[in-house]
């Protein structure tokens, strides 16, 4: 697990750091939003404890690193919402679902020049 966790300084991974590199990209508007629906998937994140460690994480950097400072804010707004499936099958079920949106797909998606 350590290696998730890396210093963030260091140019080691670090996933905690990662998110909030992504929330501070968005819009001030937006933060709080995105902040409280964070998804998990794939199967590190069944790892018992990630969840918990994550989200120590996080407020830990926001508390810590000058770089963070700006979302204390939204500090005390940051949850995981459990989801309905297991982690490792999240994508695959969204994959599925998106799939058979048959008609509708095109409100939905995009092709690679629109992107």
């Amino acid at each position: 697990m350590e290696i998730c966790f890396g210093d963030p300084l260091n140019e080691e991974p670090n996933i905690a750091a990662s998110v909030l590199r992504s929330i501070l990209a968005l819009s001030v508007d937006l933060r709080h939003l995105v902040a409280q629906n964070i998804v998990l998937s794939g199967g590190t994140c069944m790892i018992p404890g990630f969840k918990l460690r994550l989200l120590q994480e996080m407020k830990y950097l926001i508390e810590t690193y000058k770089e963070f400072e700006e979302l204390e804010a939204i500090k005390g707004h940051i949850k995981i919402p459990d989801n309905t499936f297991p982690n490792n099958c999240l994508n695959w079920v969204g994959a599925s679902i998106f799939g058979n949106l048959n008609t509708e797909i095109d409100a939905f998606a995009c092709s690679e020049e629109e992107f």
